[in-house]
């Protein structure tokens, strides 16, 4: 298959460091590294974070000044309190992240196949997970916002699962994300070839392939010349995004500008 020439812009996700924070600093540091991007995933795990018109207006100014874009964001995967999360709590907390979404001018969420019970089957998972997509179809479709279901590495989806979900929605809803370090862990590294005709998003981190580091590209044992081959030949037009997350000891300056260099240099020698 011919290589196809594609946005080379690189993203990085929002909690790569300093989560919860005013994004001002954190944004100036990814664009002087060379950042396009930003993944927004703030509040991912607490469904009880409610933005306040205050903060998108912050995230909003953040990205104008310092000429990033936003075009994804991670769903919400926890209720954030002692409350089991149930269909009506995921249903309100991601119908908020799609208002979100619209509010930023992106166009696509991130979510996990549907948490269950370790008991649960794979069957019960996929009819949870189609239930809680359908749920959320009416607010999305009208938001102009579409879906792109992770591959996750507890109680990982196999790509008879994702077919299936994919089968059962339309392209312009349903998509996919790749996590580089989720298919490593699980060796499932072929769900991106397999896919790549679904991709939405990407998230690209590196790891040992058995704890999930969310290291920069190159400094655990993924093959990345298979990941860049497979997305170099693929319709995906969106951000090469990172999803990596800094050790407290480390300077975040230096190291996101090594980040950058990881992906970008990758890239260029496709």
């Amino acid at each position: 298959m011919a290589r196809r020439s594609i946005d080379r812009a690189c993203s990085i996700t929002s909690v790569a460091y300093g989560e919860g924070t005013d994004p001002f600093d954190r944004f100036r540091t990814f664009q002087d590294a060379g950042f396009t991007h930003v993944h927004w995933a703030d509040h991912c795990w607490n469904g009880a974070h409610h933005e306040s018109e205050q903060e998108i207006a912050a995230i909003r100014d953040a990205c104008h000044r310092h000429d990033l874009k936003i075009v994804d964001l991670h769903g919400i995967e926890a209720s954030g309190t002692d409350a089991r999360f149930t269909d009506e709590l995921w249903l309100d907390a991601n119908s908020r992240r799609v208002e979100l979404a619209a509010a930023l001018d992106a166009d696509c969420i991130v979510l996990h196949p549907a948490e269950m019970p370790p008991e649960a089957s794979e069957a019960a998972t996929f009819e949870t997970t189609v239930r809680r997509l359908e749920q959320l179809r009416p607010v999305a479709e009208r938001r102009g916002i579409r879906i792109a279901v992770e591959n996750v590495y507890v109680r990982p989806p196999s790509a008879e699962f994702l077919e299936r979900i994919f089968d059962r929605f339309d392209t312009s809803y349903v998509g996919f994300c790749f996590d580089s370090g989720h298919a490593l862990m699980t060796n499932r590294m072929h769900l991106l070839p397999t896919f790549a005709e679904r991709l939405f998003a990407l998230h690209l981190h590196d790891n040992d392939g058995v704890t999930d580091q969310h290291r920069i590209p190159g400094e655990g044992s993924i093959d990345w010349s298979m990941v860049i081959d497979a997305l170099s030949t693929s319709p995906y037009e969106g951000p090469l995004t990172l999803e990596v997350i800094k050790s407290p000891e480390v300077e975040a300056a230096g190291w996101c500008r090594e980040a950058f260099r990881a992906i970008d240099t990758l890239w260029e020698n496709r």
